[in-house]
């Protein structure tokens, strides 16, 4: 399948609403519960997706477009703020915010700069993707003792 930004778009923009219709009016304390040991809830969810929205997929994108030799991301810690005592109501208003915001920043991008595709940017995270591989598979040769 060949990724196309436009049938992309109303996809990431009707997912807060999407998440909003499945856990608006169900009771808080349902959505503080989990499946057990390394598993989240789904307001633990819902605060992933608010952390993403901060500092990983438009973030990541920016620094790509940039185009400079030394292209460096931030580590993502999916962990950050998702044990958060805000109400979800809250956490999925922030979402959609967010959401919102993103979206509208990835629509500037797309007629902003015509020159760069999403093939691109996929080509250039599978390029960083090979240099990271290769820079560890040298460490994990040379540094054995």
């Amino acid at each position: 399948m060949d990724f196309d930004l436009d049938e992309a778009i109303p996809i990431l923009e009707r997912t807060p609403s999407v998440i909003s219709a499945l856990l608006g009016d169900v009771p808080e304390k349902w959505t503080r519960v989990d499946e057990g040991p390394d598993t989240w809830s789904a307001r633990e969810v819902v605060a992933h997706l608010i952390n993403g929205e901060h500092t990983d997929w438009i973030p990541r994108a920016r620094i790509i477009l940039r185009q400079e030799k030394y292209r460096r991301f931030d580590p993502f810690d999916r962990f950050a703020d998702i044990k958060t005592p805000r109400p979800l109501r809250e956490l999925l208003s922030e979402f959609e915010a967010l959401r919102g915001r993103n979206v509208a920043t990835l629509r500037g991008c797309k007629h902003g700069w015509g020159a760069i595709t999403f093939t691109r940017l996929r080509g250039e995270i599978d390029a960083l993707r090979n240099e990271s591989e290769a820079f560890l598979a040298r460490g994990f040769l040379f540094d054995q003792r």
